[in-house]
């Protein structure tokens, strides 16, 4: 009977997919309280997990899914808390999906980073460049092609000289080139830049990967280069390009600061 009951409550909190639901019923009695915060909590959801294929989704309206199915509540409490704290702009519009605990995990250190390094004039957005799976097919069985990501775009509110808001909109991509005169096959990652030409303002920006397996920052202290070209680079053995292959996508920390400077005067065509 104690089994029955016990595989019952916890098909019933799957069903519940908000994690903020299951820890709301988790904080309605102790007995509740030790089902949903308990140290067995996670091996009773893997005993009764539905299907092989469950989604695990951070959404842009904030709400967490299925985060109780892989990951025990307390991960969960500093993960939400740390993305708060760290005021956190989802762009992907599908939100953010995780495919492990290992991945919360990685996102979670990531935003208590953030925290660390908040301050009143930076924003911070977690950001996911993708790549369709034909051109990664091509991509990987010939080292001499390049390869470009889908574009992330970020939206920066500012005031102008009037007092009045308005919003400087940056786009980003990945690209990955292969190396010249190098003994092993390597590729290079570059940033392409789109938006410094009509921004009221010079910004400073940097990106952090976000993964287990490894991790990559660059820095850039002028938004208006069109390429940068960073000093990193991977062989197609390297769990960058291993994760990239698997996953279709990179997933990214990008901050954005104003530099300081002030306003930029009219630009010519040609700046």
């Amino acid at each position: 009977l104690y089994s029955l009951c016990t595989v019952g409550l916890y098909k019933c909190l799957l069903y519940l997919d908000s994690s903020s639901d299951v820890a709301r019923v988790g904080l309605s009695c102790r007995i509740l309280n030790l089902a949903v915060f308990g140290d067995g909590a996670l091996s009773w959801y893997k005993k009764v997990q539905l299907s092989d294929r469950v989604d695990i989704i951070h959404d842009r309206r904030n709400k967490i899914v299925n985060f109780h199915s892989l990951c025990p509540m307390s991960l969960i409490r500093s993960y939400v808390e740390a993305m708060k704290k760290g005021r956190i702009d989802i762009i992907p519009y599908k939100g953010l999906e995780f495919e492990n605990s290992a991945q919360v995990e990685a996102a979670g250190v990531t935003w208590l980073e953030v925290c660390n390094l908040a301050d009143a004039t930076t924003c911070a957005y977690a950001v996911d460049f993708t790549y369709r799976r034909e051109t990664l097919d091509k991509f990987f069985s010939d080292p001499k092609l390049a390869i470009t990501s889908s574009i992330a775009k970020v939206e920066y509110q500012t005031e102008d000289e009037f007092g009045d808001q308005i919003w400087d909109t940056i786009k980003f991509k990945l690209k990955l080139r292969p190396e010249i005169n190098t003994e092993l096959e390597q590729h290079r990652l570059s940033i392409q830049i789109i938006g410094g030409k009509t921004s009221s303002q010079i910004y400073m920006v940097s990106f952090h990967t976000i993964h287990p397996k490894y991790q990559i920052h660059v820095q850039v202290d002028d938004h208006r280069m069109p390429i940068v070209e960073t000093k990193e680079t991977f062989h197609r053995y390297h769990a960058f390009m291993d994760s990239l292959n698997k996953e279709m996508k990179v997933r990214m920390l990008v901050r954005v600061k104003p530099d300081g400077s002030g306003p930029l005067g009219e630009m010519c065509g040609c700046c």
